[in-house]
């Protein structure tokens, strides 16, 4: 006889199975995955040459994007990544005392990409716009809050870098064909 438990166990498994199914028949593909048909994206990204950086928010941002861009081996710079990057903190928690209490740092980053090997390498092949928003807690101590704040900007601006590589990653599994 069948118990219920059994039939739960036996729902479960096919509904795994279901899932499994519906991944594989929907086209889903891994990002960084080699297709038989299509130039693998981990290459393209490393065939990205960033932009020197005008300001440290910039350096920080580019520092990190060109280490995630980084492969085992040399390729060729057949794209140019050019990027601006503004910062701005808003008071969040203000008391009636008028101290703050929370800030949010935020990055607002707008790029661009070109591809050098076109005819037309001035004209962007990918622009977009990112933000990357987080917050930071602000005390009595001076000093603590210029450290805080710096913290807060160096992390912004690795997320900033990793928000950029999901991008063009994602824009290359799309757009690049061999």
């Amino acid at each position: 006889m069948w118990s219920s438990r059994k039939i739960n166990n036996l729902l479960i498994g096919f509904l795994i199975i279901g899932g499994f199914s519906y991944l594989s028949a929907c086209g889903f593909r891994p990002l960084y995955g080699n297709a038989a048909n299509s130039k693998p994206v981990k290459s393209a990204l490393a065939s990205i040459s960033v932009e020197e950086p005008k300001t440290r928010l910039q350096q920080v941002i580019r520092n990190h994007l060109v280490y995630l861009l980084l492969t085992d081996e040399a390729v060729p710079a057949r794209y140019k990544l050019k990027f601006t990057a503004t910062e701005q903190e808003t008071n969040v928690l203000v008391q009636r005392s008028t101290q703050v209490d929370r800030q949010i740092y935020q990055i607002d980053i707008k790029f661009e990409l070109f591809d050098l090997s076109r005819p037309d390498s001035k004209v962007p092949v990918y622009k977009g716009t990112d933000v990357v928003k987080l917050s930071y807690t602000r005390t009595a101590s001076e000093f603590n809050n210029i450290r805080t704040r710096k913290s807060a900007s160096e992390r912004a601006g690795k997320r900033a870098a990793e928000n950029l590589h999901i991008r063009l990653a994602a824009w290359f599994a799309r757009n690049t064909a061999s």
